[in-house]
């Protein structure tokens, strides 16, 4: 019974260390998911910009 309770044990540390490393796994993605949306905002941006640069001169 005792070393039931030992494997339990074990088994329960494991268990928390997997879901430690899945759920630092899952902020990375999270991270790398907001860094993609952030950059597509900038790239957007700057097309906006220049498109708007490009009809400014185009008038001129």
């Amino acid at each position: 019974m005792i070393l039931f309770c030992r494997f339990i044990d074990s088994f329960d540390s494991i268990l928390i260390l997997f879901s430690s490393f899945v759920n630092l796994f899952i902020y990375k993605i999270h991270i790398f998911d907001l860094f993609i949306s952030i950059s597509d905002k900038i790239l957007t941006s700057l097309c906006h910009f220049s498109i708007m640069v490009e009809r400014n001169m185009m008038s001129h």
